[in-house]
């Protein structure tokens, strides 16, 4: 006899009290807060509205299901954004990202990138290459492979803040010229 068997006959009710039960084995535990999930829905929305990047992107805003590139989770959550070669622009900040695990924006023109809070990030895999970017903020980040060449980065900050990648390529950076 165990607890759980205790827990599902309502052995633990007394009075009037309703048997209590107990969850399924190897259920999903599903976040019930959607302020994680909204919060990323609107940065999505601010990206994809710059710039002319809906035009390119052919998201319908008001339809979360339109927009490709975009994996969620059952929460509603991020957790993979795949919009490379899409000559896409400005700034995407990432930080309210709580379960992204891979990002794909490679060959865009995007020029700012945030990336999601270091203590709580599961970020695995980011290509970042063939943009615009002068800054890259990587520590704390839990990365396996990362690639941000031909960026606009410091290149020698970048391979000591990369050095403990597994895979890392962020070498030929882009030179700034002074006119």
């Amino acid at each position: 006899y165990t607890y759980y068997n205790a827990l599902t006959e309502g052995a633990f009710a007394t009075g009037t009290a309703a048997s209590v039960s107990a969850p399924a084995l190897n259920a999903p535990v599903l976040n019930t807060d959607s302020a994680s999930a909204e919060l990323q829905q609107a940065a999505l929305e601010a990206f994809a509205s710059t710039e002319g990047n809906l035009d390119i992107l052919g998201w319908d805003l008001a339809d979360t299901t339109s927009w490709s590139g975009i994996t969620w989770d059952d929460s509603g959550r991020v957790t993979d954004i795949s919009l490379a070669y899409r000559g896409l622009t400005g700034s995407l900040d990432l930080s309210s990202f709580d379960a992204l695990g891979e990002v794909d924006i490679s060959g865009n023109s995007i020029s700012g990138l945030i990336l999601p809070d270091a203590s709580t990030s599961v970020l695995t895999w980011l290509d970042c290459g063939y943009n615009k970017l002068t800054a890259l903020d990587i520590l704390g980040q839990p990365l396996e492979m990362l690639i941000c060449s031909n960026n606009y980065l410091d290149g020698d900050a970048m391979a000591e803040a990369a050095a403990s990648i597994a895979f890392s390529s962020c070498g030929s950076q882009m030179p700034t010229v002074d006119i």
